[in-house]
């Protein structure tokens, strides 16, 4: 029979030799396999540790990316040398302006950006937060930063004409008078507006409070600030005919005679008002006294106040004069049987107070002292001091606490015991027996003498 070589048949090997065997083709493969590998290893190598020549980038693409990156001027070396810089505030220089100082177009623009949305440069240093200026072109700019005013930012031109400095009353003054003195238009409508509202300048100082007032225009304007009055006399037109003087009543003289003695409508209103809820001038200084006549008025007037006794006013009250309705009359109020409706008619309690009371009294089970209604939920001291003159207590409470039959839940419902006391009462009254009077809760050691005295009246001893 014919030989066969174990080798040419691998299934004839040993098992320990089988695994290790490769046929022809197989080494073929794995040889090309390494040989692979290494090429691709060293080409790698060759590409990661030889050095390389960069392309060089013409200018404009590398001006480009140097203000993309850096924020800096679009403009080559040549042109960021020759400009140059000149003092400006940011919060009211253009684009333009920005852009002759050597920032670029796209710095300059969210400068304004920024303050188009309410941004202001309140100290130099704010100029520099701006992301699109770079540390270079602040640290070049900051020197010829000037910032006079504290503007919202709004871009106001330079005044054509100088500031003209005169006394003025803030009250009275209009807002071409403002923009005279130098103040920009939009200080000048604020300051209108403030008035408008309701808003007076009672000294000096309150000038320099309106935030479109900056502190350097205050310092330069206080000394031209004359108040006369203190009438809020905003949109008052002048008299035409001087005031006339002549003697009167302030208890029966009419609006119109307050005004023909040369006080404001609303000055004369406001002393109506004040005759109206019942007040009286007794003697010429509580004239002076109200509050819309200023100390000038009340100068010039009270040598011609008169004031008739209080007995012959009746006699002298015009026609169509009504007498102030007399005070409402409260009826006092049992605290123990009052309604809601009796509660809510108190001053100051209203209908969550009166429920509030209501429940305190149904929890305690009456109230056998007046100032218990003051441990009411959320009243305040001030409601309950305000009521008590209308309390009283003619009904007393009816005992509702049976100690020797409630369990521990009723006993520690009631607002002067709590779960732990309930459940001793409970426990030592099945131990020794009932209790025959309220003076027996103080064998449990857990009621003290203070709380069988706010006890009795609602205990009941069965």
């Amino acid at each position: 029979s014919k030989t066969v070589n174990p080798k040419n048949h691998p299934t004839m090997l040993p098992p320990d030799q089988r695994i290790w065997y490769f046929t022809k083709g197989e080494r073929t493969g794995i040889l090309i396999l390494v040989i692979a590998c290494i090429v691709v290893w060293s080409v790698d190598y060759y590409l990661k540790h030889t050095p390389r020549e960069p392309e060089p980038l013409d200018a404009a693409t590398q001006r480009k990316i140097d203000a993309f990156l850096y924020g800096s001027s679009e403009t080559d070396d040549a042109q960021v040398t020759a400009v140059e810089p000149f003092y400006f505030n940011p919060n009211t220089a253009t684009q333009s302006d920005f852009e002759q100082l050597g920032l670029s177009p796209k710095a300059a623009r969210q400068i304004i950006n920024y303050r188009s949305k309410g941004g202001q440069f309140r100290k130099p240093e704010d100029f520099g937060r701006i992301y699109a200026v770079s540390d270079a072109d602040y640290e070049r700019l900051s020197p010829f930063i000037r910032l006079e005013s504290r503007t919202n930012g709004d871009e106001q031109p330079e005044r054509d004409q100088p500031a003209e400095l005169f006394t003025f009353d803030p009250n009275t003054a209009t807002q071409s008078d403002f923009e005279r003195l130098g103040l920009s238009a939009k200080a000048a409508k604020q300051i209108v507006k403030y008035r408008s509202k309701g808003g007076q300048f009672r000294k000096p100082e309150d000038f320099g409070r309106i935030y479109a007032v900056s502190d350097a225009d205050y310092e330069r304007l206080s000394s031209y600030i004359r108040l006369e009055n203190r009438d809020d006399i905003a949109g008052v037109e002048e008299r035409e005919a001087p005031a006339e003087l002549f003697t009167f009543d302030p208890n029966t003289a009419t609006q119109a005679d307050f005004e023909q003695l040369g006080l404001s409508s609303k000055t004369a209103k406001q002393i109506i008002k004040y005759r109206s809820k019942g007040g009286q001038f007794r003697k010429p200084e509580d004239f002076g006294k109200i509050y819309a006549i200023t100390e000038a008025d009340y100068e010039r007037l009270s040598p011609y106040i008169q004031i008739v006794p209080q007995e012959d006013i009746a006699a002298l009250v015009p026609k169509g004069y009504e007498e102030p309705r007399p005070e409402r009359i409260i009826p006092p109020v049992d605290v123990n049987v009052a309604t809601k409706a009796d509660w809510d008619a108190l001053p100051g309690v209203g209908p969550y107070f009166a429920d509030k009371i209501i429940e305190w009294r149904d929890k305690l089970g009456g109230f056998y002292e007046v100032s218990q209604v003051s441990g009411a939920y959320r009243l305040p001291d001030s409601v309950y001091q305000r009521i008590l003159p209308y309390l009283q207590l003619a009904t007393p409470p009816t005992p509702s606490l049976r100690i020797n039959t409630a369990d521990v839940k009723m006993l520690a419902a009631h607002p002067y015991l709590d779960y732990k006391k309930a459940r001793v009462i409970v426990n030592y009254r099945k131990r020794h027996g009932a209790f025959s009077s309220p003076e027996d809760l103080l064998k449990t050691k857990v009621v003290k003498a203070e709380d069988v005295a706010r006890l009795r009246a609602y205990i009941l001893v069965e």
